[in-house]
Formats: structure tokens, C-alpha cells, sequence
């Protein structure tokens, strides 16, 4: 599981636009994490594309059982 926090550099996103970006995927491989429902914001499964997100907001990808390397974390863990 990969774990963001919104911030003020990230600006306001779509989450298809937040996650692509975060992850380095295509926004199709992107969509696919939405239409599986492995998202989830501030603990609300998410799989809306178009969602808008919010400085602050606490974004949740839940990777692929295969455990591929596509998924691998590009931003610093976030501890709660």
C-alpha cells in the first residue's frame, strides 16, 4: 500500500491526474487502479476519476496482489 499527502506544491488535481503523476503510469494504467476500486481518500474508497483533491487531502493506492514493479513507491513514506 502507497501512502500521499496532498500538499501545496501538488496543487489541486483530478485523482487520475495525482495518481499518474505520482506512480509514473499511463493515465489508462492510472484509470485501471480507480476501476478495481483500489483507492481510497482520507479513508473513502474513491473511484472517480474526475474527483477533485485538496491540499491536505490523504490518498491510499492499494497495489496489485502481483506485487509488480510498475507500482513501486516515487515519493517519500508518510507516517501516521
Amino acid at each position: 500500500m502507497q501512502k500521499f499527502i496532498l500538499t501545496r506544491e501538488d496543487r489541486i488535481h483530478t485523482l487520475l491526474n495525482f495518481i499518474a503523476g505520482k506512480l509514473s503510469l499511463s493515465k489508462k494504467k492510472a484509470k485501471q487502479l480507480l476501476d478495481h476500486r483500489r483507492v481510497f481518500v482520507n479513508k473513502k474508497r474513491i473511484w472517480i476519476a474526475s474527483y477533485q483533491l485538496k491540499e491536505g487531502d490523504f490518498i491510499e493506492i492499494h497495489e496489485e496482489e502481483t506485487g509488480s514493479s510498475t507500482f513501486q513507491k516515487k515519493c517519500r513514506p508518510v507516517s501516521r
